[in-house]
Formats: structure tokens, C-alpha cells, sequence
């Protein structure tokens, strides 16, 4: 083109054929442009690449992985051309290895505004603005903007990282940015770069940031969470969100987006929750990392009860009729007085004993009602009217597969002694009467009383640092089990001793 002082795509297929000789397959296409040399020349031959119909769908076609570009100047003019090809997947390992041998580059990422979000500062006599998108180049770019009379104004965007660009010091009022006027970035570049921002529009809010409210869900994955989230207006889409609950409790957020959301996931069951389930928490303020001032007009914070859900359901013989079953259904929010949860397709009701644990009436399982398999929960389970949930919530089905006294887990814990340790066995089906005889590793014997048909009343053994029936930070095998009345299956468990306590 060059030589002949003309635009043109003449003999494309030989410039492709370069590249499929070369291990490229299908896709093959280019861009070609010339123009006056001036400030900028090769970056405003790109941008009008971009901003092309015919040219932009090569540059963003996903078929191609692979690119390259020159541009040749001659009296006065440039000439660019670019090619666009696959070489397939060469990105996975080192990008540049080959290069020379293919000619080809890493997978193309255009350098793209999303969104852009202006705030005024403190005082309104200036204005941070923010823009987010991807595959940014740390630096600062000269940005151009317009209002709808197209009127420019310009400013330095410094970009932090791949995805972030900010300018804190805007000013507000004639000449630059003013409140209720939509303003369309133009371009975004060096002498060197450009940042492809078509039809990206933004307007300065007349109102401070606010938060409007903050609202709590339960999460479908985590039934001991509780999911907040912040609501408002002019939100920072950057930097990290501290709400102060109840004078006391700090809650961070992470930054918001365009629209101005912010969540966090904040524990509200069990031994190290931060909140509480079915309470009500003040909000004492809310403030933001950049020290933006952020007002809010929401005073509390309501957690709801939690999730009704159960996570586990253990079957148990029934002591007064060995041919029914007793389910003990373990989970949360279990708040009214009946569970109705369907096994298969047997519906079971069950009665509220607390918040956490349901407990069934005796289901045969000898005859018509339940056979001994494995059941699942199904989906059908109510507690008062209200659907329990199960779905995306781990739960275990209750293994009927045998009446088989066995040992299933051996524990051991200190006893208030530091002396003695309490060991307990854990079952399936065990008597609730009578004694049990354990042998760890073949020599060492512990007796045992029962207690329920799921576990033992716990031994106390004694233990030291050696020389007694068992020794801390140890490791024993349960070498067999026997009971006065019954034959207990079960051996080849680990049982581990705690460490020695800490001397005072």
C-alpha cells in the first residue's frame, strides 16, 4: 500500500498464507487504515478501527486468538495494517517461546472502559471519578469528554491496575463537570496507548452518597451465615465499605458496583457467630476507606430466623419394639411444633425438641411401612405450613441396613482429672443394658455401662506420659468389642489420646 500510495486489500490470501503455513487454521483476516502524520497518529488510526462497523467485529472476533500490527510512515502519511489469525490454544504455557518459529501472540485482551461513576467530593467544588473494566495499563491517560453540545473537556485518568482507573480531583463548575449534564467519554490514551470506551456515558449526582438500607437474607449455601447486603445511591464503586453495629460490631463490605450493591457474609450461628439469628442490630455508622462522608437514613438491621433445613437424619432402634425406628432429624431454624419430612415416599412427622434437633414417632421398619434400605430426603418436607429446604444443603440419608449391634466411632476427651481421660463408643443398635468389654491393641481392656443405644456411658482410664493404661498424644486401635448378652461387630478404629494439659 505504501508504494503504491493507496488503500487497498490486495493480495490478502498471500499475507494469510503465511500464517497457515505457519500452523494457523481457519480464521484469517485484517484492518487496513492511512492517514496524516501527527500527535498520536498511530493510536487515532486504532481508535477509528474501533469505532468502525466494518473493521471493530475483526478486532473483537472471538475465532481469533492472534495478532499483528505495523504501521509504515511515507511523506507525510502512515499506513497501518493488521492481521488477525488462530494458532489454537498457545497461551497455556510460556506465551512467548515459540513466537519467532509461529509468529504468533498471546490471546488478544482490548483494553475496554465498562462504567464510569463521578462522585462529589467533600465540599462539592470537586469530584472523584472512577472507571472500571479490564485489561488496563498502569499509567496515567489523557481522557476527553463531552457534553451534549459537544463541548470538551479533558483530564488525567491514572490507571492502578487491569481493571480500575480513577482521578480524585476533578473540578466542579464551568469548563469541566457539572451536576445534571450527561457527559460521553470520547477517548482514553497516551501517545503510545488507547483505551477503547465507545458510547460510555456518566452524570454527577446531585446528592451526597447514601445508604438507604441494609438488608439480611438467608444464603442458599450457608445455613449458618447470614448474607448483608448495603443499598443506596452515589456509592463509591471502589475501596472497602465499615458499618458499626450496636456501637460494637464492625462489619466490613467489600466495594460496591455500578449499581450500588455491597454484600458480606457474616456468621450468625454456632460458637464464633458475629450476629444472631431473629435479631434486631442499630446501625451506629457507616463509613467508607476513601473518606467519602456517607449519610444513611436506615436505623436497624433485622436478621431474619434461620433457614429451616435439616442436615443430618440418624436412625435409631426403638427400645420397646425393636421393629421400629427412631429418626432424629438435625438442622436449624426448627421454630413451630411439627416437622413433616417425606423419606422416599413415606411421610414422617416429627416433633420440634429444639431449634436444632426433631425427633420422629416409632416408623416400622419391619413389615409394610419401611424397609431396611438407604433413604433420601425428598423435597415435600413442611414444618407448619412452611416448606423446609434441602436443596443445595449437605444432609446425610439414614442407612437402615442392618439391626446388627456395631461399633461406629470410638471419642476420647479429657476428664475433669487431668489423670483420666473419658473414652466413649458410638453405635448403631447397641443394648441399653449391660456391660461392654473393649481391647485396644490387643492388651489394654476398658469396660463400659450402657447408656443409650447410640452411645456408651463414658470410661474413665487413667493416663500419663507412660506407663498407664494409655499415654497422651497416642494413637490405639480397637482390636475388638464384646458385650455380656449380645455380639457387637466392629474393630480397626483409631482412637487418639489429647496432649498432656499445660502445668499452672
Amino acid at each position: 500500500m505504501a508504494a503504491q500510495k493507496q488503500l487497498s486489500h490486495d493480495n490478502v490470501n498471500d499475507r494469510c498464507s503465511l500464517f497457515w503455513e505457519n500452523g494457523a487454521g481457519g480464521l484469517c483476516s485484517e484492518n487496513v487504515v492511512y492517514g496524516s502524520i501527527g500527535p498520536s497518529t498511530v493510536f487515532c488510526r486504532m481508535v477509528e478501527w474501533f469505532d468502525s462497523p466494518d473493521h471493530r467485529p475483526n478486532i473483537f472476533n472471538a475465532e481469533g486468538n492472534s495478532s499483528a500490527v505495523t504501521f509504515l510512515p511515507v511523506s507525510g502519511y502512515v499506513y497501518g495494517c493488521q492481521m488477525f489469525a488462530n494458532f489454537g490454544d498457545k497461551t497455556t504455557e510460556d506465551p512467548y517461546s515459540d513466537h519467532r518459529k509461529y509468529g504468533w501472540a498471546p490471546k488478544l485482551i482490548v483494553p475496554q472502559i465498562t462504567g464510569i461513576q463521578i462522585l462529589p467530593n467533600d465540599g462539592r467544588n470537586s469530584a472523584t471519578i472512577t472507571a472500571v473494566g479490564r485489561g488496563f495499563i498502569a499509567g496515567a491517560f489523557e481522557a476527553i469528554c463531552t457534553d451534549p453540545s459537544e463541548t470538551e473537556f479533558t483530564f488525567t485518568l491514572t490507571f492502578s491496575n487491569t481493571t480500575q482507573g480513577s482521578n480524585t480531583t476533578i473540578p466542579i463548575g464551568t469548563g469541566f463537570v457539572q451536576s445534571g449534564v450527561e457527559y460521553t467519554m470520547k477517548s482514553v490514551m497516551t501517545a503510545t496507548r488507547v483505551v477503547f470506551c465507545q458510547n460510555v456515558t456518566f452524570q454527577l449526582p446531585t446528592g451526597n452518597p447514601t445508604v438507604s438500607s441494609i438488608t439480611a437474607t438467608n444464603p442458599p449455601d450457608d445455613v449458618e451465615y447470614t448474607l448483608l447486603q448495603i443499598l443506596g445511591t452515589n456509592l463509591p464503586l471502589v475501596g472497602t465499605f465499615t458499618v458499626v453495629l450496636n456501637g460494637t460490631i464492625t462489619i466490613e463490605f467489600d466495594g460496591s458496583t455500578v449499581t450500588g450493591s455491597n454484600t458480606a457474609l457474616v456468621k450468625a450461628s454456632g460458637a464464633d457467630a458475629i450476629l444472631a439469628f431473629a435479631t434486631i442490630y442499630q446501625v451506629t455508622s457507616i463509613t467508607h476507606s476513601s473518606g467519602t462522608t456517607i449519610t444513611h437514613s436506615s436505623p436497624n438491621v433485622i436478621i431474619p430466623s434461620a433457614r429451616t433445613h435439616v442436615t443430618e437424619n440418624h436412625p435409631r432402634q426403638y427400645a420397646a419394639d425393636p421393629t421400629y425406628f427412631l429418626f432424629d432429624a438435625i438442622g436449624g431454624g426448627f421454630d413451630g411444633s411439627i416437622v413433616t419430612i417425606k423419606l422416599g415416599n413415606i411421610n414422617v412427622s416429627y416433633t420440634i425438641l429444639s431449634s436444632t434437633l426433631a425427633r420422629s414417632g416409632p416408623v416400622k421398619v419391619v413389615g409394610t411401612s419401611v424397609k431396611y434400605y438407604r433413604y433420601q430426603f425428598t423435597k415435600g418436607a413442611w414444618m407448619d405450613g412452611i416448606p423446609i429446604d434441602f436443596e443445595r444443603t449437605a444432609y446425610k440419608s439414614p442407612a437402615v441396613v442392618s439391626t446388627t449391634p456395631s461399633v461406629k466411632d470410638v471419642a476420647c476427651e479429657l476428664n475433669s482429672d487431668p489423670s483420666f481421660v473419658d473414652v466413649t463408643l458410638v453405635w448403631w443398635f447397641f443394648p441399653t443394658s449391660g456391660t461392654f468389654t473393649a481391647i485396644f491393641n490387643d492388651s489394654i481392656e476398658v469396660t463400659f455401662a450402657a447408656n443409650t443405644n447410640l452411645t456408651t456411658k463414658p470410661a474413665k482410664v487413667a493416663i500419663s506420659t507412660s506407663g498407664s493404661s494409655f499415654i497422651y498424644s497416642t494413637s490405639y486401635r480397637l482390636s475388638s468389642i464384646s458385650h455380656t448378652s449380645a455380639t457387637i461387630s466392629g474393630s480397626d478404629l483409631d482412637l487418639s489420646t489429647p496432649s498432656a494439659p499445660a502445668v499452672p
